[in-house]
């Protein structure tokens, strides 16, 4: 159960091998995966999708 003193957000593990093989990658490639998902998620984003992200992302919900 939730505790009001919990801060907001959620959490995710992630493979070792998958952990590894991403070490491996360099910086530029990185960005460039990054850079990629977040155009990817905006653009398939609804704007209440949007405001929801923005105001998860302050901690307010």
């Amino acid at each position: 159960m939730k505790k009001k003193t919990d801060k907001p957000g959620f959490s995710y593990s992630v493979e070792d091998d998958v952990r590894h093989r991403y070490s491996k990658l360099s910086p530029e490639v990185k960005l460039q995966w990054l850079a990629e998902a977040a155009e990817f998620i905006d653009k398939a984003s609804t704007p209440k999708t949007r405001r929801l992200r923005k105001k998860f992302r302050e901690g307010k919900i």
